[in-house]
């Protein structure tokens, strides 16, 4: 039996996001207005609740 394409996707991009280096690397690239933190993204515009 042989498992699901998208499982063993998954796992893959998990066992890359666990290292650590792709999510920094990105993080590194992007643009501080895109990130979602205080100072950029959504976090940017005030929404009435």
């Amino acid at each position: 039996m042989t498992a699901p394409i998208g499982a063993v996707r998954a796992i893959a991009a998990a066992g890359l996001s666990l290292s650590g280096e792709t999510m920094r690397s990105i993080g590194n690239d992007m643009h501080e207005r895109y990130k979602e933190t205080s100072l950029g993204g959504l976090a940017l515009f005030v929404t009435a609740c």
